[in-house]
Formats: structure tokens, sequence, C-alpha cells
């Protein structure tokens, strides 16, 4: 397999798991963040990878390089690494603040808008399901930090209707059940 270190430029975090992994779809635990750049500063990465992959020699379409463009025409760049050592037990990304000084997070959650940089690498991957490229993660240097407060509620705004303290929640419970509905198809 072929690798080569890499180092983002400073670009915005997104989606940002560093101090807490979780479940890939296949139930993998890991650690990931996405980088969003500009064009111009995503193109001397985007130019490394594709030398990576013509290297390669592999002549299959490639299912990924580890970057898309977004419907704004910035490149969203994804990293993610395993969560679990070979050992079993949890490894971690390293952070670091502006300076270069390492940094724990202990359970500061970094929230999209934050700025900085990732290290990691770029490999080569090809099986039977298909091949390209994969970006792993290595660390990440917070240049902007913007924590993650959580929450998806709403402030409150002038409107009528508003839950009266005689809701129970007992009134869902009321709901018919139907044993042999068939799920609505779209």
């Amino acid at each position: 397999m072929s690798k080569i270190a890499i180092t983002t430029p400073i670009g915005e975090f997104q989606y940002a798991f560093i101090t807490r992994p979780r479940d890939s779809l296949s139930g993998v635990s890991q650690y990931s963040i996405n980088v969003i750049l500009t064009p111009d500063d995503a193109q001397p990465l985007i130019d490394t990878i594709a030398s990576l992959w013509k290297d390669s020699g592999i002549k299959k379409n490639p299912k990924s390089f580890g970057y898309k463009t977004l419907d704004d025409g910035n490149i969203n760049f994804t990293f993610k690494t395993g969560a679990m050592l070979k050992d079993g037990s949890r490894g971690s990304v390293g952070v670091y603040d502006s300076k270069g000084a390492k940094v724990d997070l202990k359970d500061t959650l970094i929230g999209n808008g934050s700025k900085g940089r990732v290290k990691g690498q770029a490999a080569i991957y090809d099986a039977q399901t298909g091949s390209g490229v994969t970006l792993y993660l290595g660390s990440i240097q917070i240049t902007k930090l913007v924590k993650y407060e959580g929450g998806s509620g709403f402030d409150a705004v002038e409107g009528e209707y508003t839950v009266g303290d005689d809701f129970s929640g007992a009134e869902l419970d009321d709901a018919p059940f139907v044993p042999d509905a068939k799920p609505i198809k779209f």
C-alpha cells in the first residue's frame, strides 16, 4: 500500500470527533474531522493525492480520493482513523494550539467554524469492493476554537401554542396501534 504524509493548510473544521470517537456506519469506532478549504488552498493537496494515485499504477476508477467539491465550490477533505489500537486499548488524536504546544481538550468538543490544520497520511487502498485514497487522521492544530455547545432546541418566540402544565405525554400513548399496517412508500 502506498502512502505519504500530508498536512493541510489552515481551513475550517466541521464535524470534528476528536475528544470522543463515534461509530461509523459499519460500527467501527473512529476519530474523524472534515477540513474545508478554498479551491486555491486545496489545489496543492489535490495534486499530491493525484500524484500518489498515479504512482500506484492502479487502473480502476477510484471510489474516493478522500475529498469532494461542495456546492459552494470549496473542497471538503475527510480524515479519519480507528479509535481502538491493535492491543485493544483506545488511541487518541494529538491536539496542538496555534503555537504548536500540545493541549488536552478534556471534554471540550470542537464545533463547526473552528479553524486549523490536519496532519495525517494519504494512503491507497485496493480491494475487491473498490479502490481509492483514504485520508488518515494523525493530529490537528487548532488556530481558532469554536466550542460545540450542543442542543437542537429553539429560543422562545411569540406564538399561541405552549405546552401547558396539564400535558403529561400520556396523550401520545392513546394513538391507535395497527398491527398489520404497511409502511408508506414515497
